[in-house]
């Protein structure tokens, strides 16, 4: 199979920063044909106010997008909610819509790519194993030092970011599993969860 034919035809739902980003849309030619018609695809952070757009190119009839390495690297990694819209003229319609993960590229970021949740599991797991250090136990959980924590608190607080983290994982690992979803369960603590 040829590069050519493996490039999607549709939009990914997850890239990499820093990576090529190909796809292209063929089904768009009878109403919207590349020809007469500008496809633009505007990306929006979900967690602030970060936002980029990408202009597809007319391939035909069709529309392609290729945006350069050098490009996606300025994009911030995280959830992102799109849009796409086709304009000529005075006219602009929303064809499109729908979810992307921008993920960092460990070829070049080192960047610590854990989520919070791993992170405090981590920080716990170095407590119950006895070898936590001064700063770790003078990190705050929900307005608590751990150093004045209770076990039972510590190994409460260490079950509960245990299971968010293992969650997130089983989520990233099913991105396209229709049935991931069904296998995680919401779990409701009083300990905080920022992300």
């Amino acid at each position: 199979m040829s590069h050519s034919e493996s490039i999607p035809e549709t939009e990914p739902t997850e890239l990499v920063a820093g990576a090529s980003w190909e796809w292209k849309r063929t089904d768009l030619t009878t109403d919207f044909p590349a020809s007469e018609w500008t496809l633009t695809y505007y990306y929006l952070l979900e967690t602030g106010t970060t936002n980029f757009s990408i202009e597809a190119d007319a391939d035909g009839e069709y529309f392609s997008v290729d945006v350069l390495p050098a490009t996606t690297a300025n994009y911030t990694p995280g959830k992102y909610q799109w849009q796409a819209f086709a304009t000529k003229d005075s006219e602009k319609f929303l064809i499109d819509r729908g979810c992307l993960d921008v993920l960092q590229d460990f070829s070049s970021d080192t960047t610590d790519p854990r989520t919070h949740n791993q992170k405090m599991f981590d920080l716990l797991k170095t407590v119950v194993e006895g070898k936590a250090t001064r700063d770790i136990m003078k990190t705050e959980i929900n307005g608590k030092k751990v150093e004045r924590m209770s076990w039972a608190e510590v190994m409460e607080a260490y079950t509960h970011f245990k299971n968010l983290a293992k969650n997130e994982c089983l989520m990233a690992s099913n991105t396209e599993n229709p049935n991931a979803a069904a296998e995680v369960r919401m779990i409701r603590h009083t300990f905080g969860n920022p992300e």
